[in-house]
């Protein structure tokens, strides 16, 4: 048996080894310079009137960026997606990476293959493929629109929380990938005060988007092929003391959107939602990003979208 002071010795031993490694000085260590790889990522859906594809590279682990966000775009690329007949040339519009153009809505169809092409500057080339879906059919799209009260033990006015449920009828045979969110559009009132008093107020433009609980990741008819599927948990806002927050709003317009996606699209989005959810978490499993692109990393996908106005 270990005598207790001896235990004593060894773990204030332990401690004061542990301090004193702390402020010796580290030797310098080689750190192996990494190329940086050209990133790609655009989405297609059938009938929009705008292309959009961001073209940047990856930085490398040791940077002097201060943000996670922060990419290194690429100017000057050429940035072509094609059907095999037409072809549209993309232009850069911002400082974020975007290469947009706008396009008659009937160039993007239903089932049809579509082939992007990348060249930059320096010479690097990136191409993918991808097939926009089918509409699927009818899907018989229905919501529901749910409260809960959170309760705050000091406060004496709970908060009621609305949430938004979409369902809707999977297409018959396998292999169907679907993403669903909506978007709130409403008029806000802002007030200006001055010494304590309201003197004027103004009522303004406002919009959010609405994720459910699965994020951006999306669901499959693995499992479910041909049942009623559902996604739960889109926060729509807060209703406090008689319904003061909706006092404050006006109009409010609801559309819920819902895609059918490529497997491109799926892969790519859930994979990203996995390193969304273990940002921080030393016990998280490694989610590597899919990419279907070759010369570059990233994702080309396709979907269809089908839309219902939701009235509040």
């Amino acid at each position: 048996m270990i005598h207790s002071n001896y235990r004593t010795w060894l773990v204030s031993g332990a401690v004061g080894l542990g301090l004193a490694a702390c402020v010796q000085e580290v030797p310098e260590r080689y750190v192996p310079t990494v190329t940086p790889k050209l990133v790609v990522t655009g989405f297609i859906g059938a009938g929009d009137s705008l292309l959009e594809v961001e073209v940047a590279r990856t930085l490398p682990i040791y940077t002097v960026k201060q943000n996670w966000n922060e990419v290194e775009i690429v100017e000057g690329a050429e940035v072509r997606i094609s059907d095999g007949q037409e072809a549209w040339t993309l232009e850069l519009v911002d400082s974020a990476g975007v290469y947009r153009r706008i396009i008659p809505t009937d160039f993007i169809k239903p089932e049809r293959t579509y082939y992007l092409h990348v060249t930059t500057p320096t010479g690097e080339q990136a191409e993918a493929l991808c097939t926009v879906p089918s509409p699927g059919g009818d899907y018989q799209m229905t919501y529901t629109i749910d409260t809960a009260v959170r309760k705050y033990p000091y406060q004496e006015i709970d908060d009621t929380l609305q949430y938004l449920s979409l369902f809707w009828d999977d297409v018959p045979g396998t292999g169907d990938f679907y993403h669903a969110y909506a978007h709130l559009r409403y008029e806000a009132i802002y007030y200006d005060w001055v010494d304590g008093q309201i003197v004027d107020s103004v009522w303004t433009e406002q919009e959010s988007h609405i994720f459910f609980s699965d994020g951006i990741s999306g669901t499959s008819d693995e499992g479910r092929d041909g049942e009623r599927l559902v996604a739960r948990g889109g926060y729509l806002q807060r209703l406090n003391d008689g319904g003061n927050a909706w006092e404050q709003r006006r109009n409010l317009r609801l559309t819920a959107y819902l895609l059918r996606v490529d497997e491109n699209y799926y892969r790519y989005h859930s994979a990203l939602q996995q390193q969304w959810e273990s940002d921080g978490n030393p016990f998280a499993e490694p989610a590597p990003l899919f990419s279907n692109l070759e010369g570059a990393l990233g994702a080309f996908g396709a979907f269809h979208a089908t839309t219902l106005e939701i009235e509040l």
